[in-house]
């Protein structure tokens, strides 16, 4: 969003306690809590964050704590088009395979990590997750040497999120092929028989109309105008007499057409 530093952009935050993912009804979920503040807030609180505790509508209720951090986005135009496969990433779970998803997070000013991109669960050992876009300005900022970090995730018969194991790249290092596979590692940061490969890493640059203008795009225009209804006989009189002497522009060259 656009920060206009000389107007009040107030905003609202609502986090819910999502129970039933197919449900988009936003009533039907458990609200935790709110928070309203401005993008002044934000934005002043600098690289560590904007943190305060939530709002509730009952009273007493402990809801927690949002941290909101603001950064500046480079004027990055490019997509990227990314492809992942996961190795040894489970086993059976009660005769189910497992149902895995892996998220991306990258480093700020503040040397924490900010989650920019979450797939979709895929079932099995060595899933195959869909290919995704995701912008250049979201993903590293234009910075394609940014550290980006990798989680793999997997979703319990509980509900809950295991961390399986996470990984450090670069977008310079995917789209090269330096890192087209890439070991885990667990909790304690030793390495674990899990990896991930990158299928593919395409990095596509996305042209808006003011680039083709700029590069001296040739525009064909062809315009109309209905005289009828405006003094319709005495114009109509006056343009006859002009017809045969006009002047018509064919291919940049100015031809009588008498």
């Amino acid at each position: 969003m656009e920060y206009r530093f000389e107007q009040s952009q107030v905003l609202r935050f609502e986090v819910y306690d999502i129970d039933d993912e197919d449900e988009e009804i936003l009533d039907a979920q458990d609200s935790i809590g709110y928070l309203e503040c401005t993008v002044a807030n934000i934005v002043s609180a600098g690289p560590k964050g904007f943190i305060k505790e939530l709002d509730s509508e009952e009273e007493g209720a402990k809801t927690g704590t949002i941290i909101l951090i603001a950064e500046e986005l480079a004027s990055l135009k490019d997509e990227i088009n990314l492809k992942l496969s996961g190795h040894s990433l489970g086993s059976l779970m009660n005769c189910f395979m497992p149902k895995t998803f892996y998220s991306i997070s990258k480093i700020n000013d503040a040397g924490t990590y900010l989650v920019v991109f979450r797939s979709q669960e895929t079932r099995g050992s060595n899933p195959i997750y869909p290919n995704v876009t995701i912008s250049g300005r979201t993903l590293c900022n234009g910075d394609k040497d940014r550290q980006l970090k990798l989680e793999v995730w997997k979703r319990t018969l509980k509900g809950e999120d295991e961390l399986v194991g996470f990984a450090f790249t670069t977008l310079s290092r995917m789209s090269s092929g330096v890192d087209d596979r890439m070991q885990l590692m667990g909790r304690s940061g030793q390495p674990i028989s899990s990896s991930l490969y990158v299928l593919s890493c395409n990095i596509t640059p996305v042209f808006t109309f003011f680039d083709f203008v700029q590069a001296g795009t040739r525009i064909h225009l062809i315009f109309s105008i209905d005289f009828t209804n405006l003094y319709a006989q005495s114009l109509w009189v006056m343009l006859t007499q002009y017809i045969s002497h006009a002047w018509v522009c064919i291919d940049s060259e100015w031809t009588d057409s008498e």
